[in-house]
């Protein structure tokens, strides 16, 4: 019996995986049937396996799986008695549930992930902080303008709706390029990834979103207090 990965083979090269014959373990076998991938080798990726009745392997089944509906730790306890009573002189190497193989298996995955999300998250606060700045210094800029365009009639809600949708049009530019290079850079970091895709929609969007909900406060406030200041405080100031 193969694995699909290792029947794919056989379609590509335009035969039918069931009825050919391999050389499997020194002996020339016919392919009987065809399984799902399985992951016992590694989580993220899948191997292509052969699966052989161990009457016919000659080297006796050192790998014993147990599925139980009771806690680990009563089902090992019980494992151990089965054995002994069938066995005593039978050892056992090693034990462990399926989730602590998960977490040996992926613990190098998991700590340059951890990581990776340390820098992100140091670059996301850095972003928020460098916009926030920014953001406060071009209105502050621009509030002999605003005060001019206060005096010639304009309102403060439309001083304010002006001075956001200026600063949000500009982030909105530095979040496009940035997802940009994230679509091409991402599949670089595929590899550390399971089940989740470097290019995900949600979190690219949630990201974006995050920048621009910066973008939007750090500017809001300060629009909002410059277009309300009279005129001519913001015009004799300096």
């Amino acid at each position: 019996i193969i694995s699909q990965g290792l029947a794919r083979h056989f379609r590509d090269a335009g035969l039918e995986p069931l009825g050919q014959r391999m050389n499997v373990f020194g002996a020339n076998r016919r392919v009987v049937g065809v399984v799902a991938d399985a992951r016992y080798r590694g989580v993220v990726q899948a191997g292509e396996d052969v699966y052989v009745p161990n009457l016919q392997i000659g080297v006796p089944t050192n790998y014993l799986v147990i599925r139980g509906k009771v806690p680990a730790g009563e089902l090992l306890a019980l494992v151990r008695r089965t054995l002994k009573d069938m066995d005593p002189t039978q050892a056992i190497a090693g034990e462990a549930t399926l989730g602590q193989l998960v977490e040996r298996n992926t613990a190098r995955d998991r700590f340059n992930v951890a990581i990776l999300l340390l820098f992100a998250a140091g670059a996301i606060v850095l972003a928020a902080v460098g916009i926030h700045s920014v953001v406060r210094e071009s209105v502050a800029v621009r509030a002999k303008e605003m005060a001019v365009r206060t005096a010639l009639g304009a309102s403060r809600g439309r001083l304010s709706a002006q001075t956001v949708r200026g600063v949000v049009l500009c982030v909105a530019a530095g979040v496009g390029t940035g997802v940009l290079a994230a679509l091409l850079l991402g599949p670089a970091a595929e590899h550390l990834l399971y089940s989740v895709s470097a290019r995900d929609p949600w979190i690219l969007s949630g990201v974006a979103a995050c920048v621009l909900i910066v973008a939007i406060v750090s500017s809001l406030l300060p629009a909002w207090n410059a277009a309300g200041q009279h005129p001519r405080r913001q015009l004799f100031s300096d």
